[in-house]
């Protein structure tokens, strides 16, 4: 995906931080209803540009992981305090184990049930007895509209960017859909080019997810909604 390797340095004017801190009051209040006992260490699934975690280090110890190396780049430039960690969520191996587990949209890139599952086997992995995981799909099946969104933003050398993004489903009879994305950029010196990028995503019914959960061992299992979305939350047993 273009998007988090060689496109990874337009990420803070696609995504900034400054968008993230409202979210990040509500993720850091589901980190502890999750949670038995205090929340003091989070490792986060999939951190991208670290976008979130800017807000959240203030009241956790950190670890970040990504695949993408680009991406943990970026989240270095704004949290050069918190541990960083090349990783794939749906294998990576610390050997040690948190209060929470937080993964945020990264989790739509779980396309099979059995990748599903193995992400929230690694989350399981690195729980505590009594830890709490926080999942953060942008969408299940029951509630997935085909449509397109739009935004971007500028900053202080002379960059901007504009994004158009468009999310369809070719075909609704398998458990992922696709997301289009069209990107404007300009560099500090004016000039501008367009790029394109295409990610397939999961997109499973709110009872495949708990069932996953549930079946791995996490209890108890809901699901609530902030800011619009759905949020799993599940206890280590």
């Amino acid at each position: 995906m273009r998007l988090y390797d060689e496109l990874a340095d337009w990420w803070p004017l696609l995504s900034p931080a400054v968008d993230y801190e409202d979210e990040a009051r509500e993720v850091a209040e589901l980190l502890r209803r999750s949670t038995d006992g205090e929340v003091r260490t989070v490792l986060e699934l999939g951190c991208g540009g670290g976008s979130l975690a800017r807000w959240l280090r203030g009241s956790f110890e950190l670890t970040l992981t990504d695949r993408s190396e680009r991406m943990l780049e970026v989240s270095r430039a704004i949290n050069p305090a918190c541990e960083h960690r090349v990783g794939d969520m749906r294998t990576l191996f610390l050997d040690r184990t948190f209060d929470a587990v937080l993964v945020h949209d990264a989790v739509m890139y779980a396309t099979s049930r059995t990748e599903l599952r193995s992400v929230f086997t690694t989350a399981r992995r690195h729980l505590r007895p009594g830890g709490g995981l926080v999942a953060m799909p942008d969408f299940l099946a029951e509630t997935f509209e085909p449509g397109i969104d739009a935004g971007g933003h500028d900053v202080k050398d002379g960059r901007g960017l504009r994004y158009l993004e468009w999310k369809f489903d070719p075909d609704p009879d398998d458990e992922t859909v696709e997301v289009a994305y069209a990107f404007l950029l300009r560099d500090a010196d004016g000039s501008t080019s367009v790029e394109h990028d295409r990610h397939r995503v999961g997109c499973f019914m709110r009872a495949t997810w708990i069932d996953v959960l549930a079946d791995l061992g996490f209890d108890p299992v809901g699901c609530v909604e902030s800011a619009g979305r759905p949020v799993f939350l599940a206890t280590r047993r």
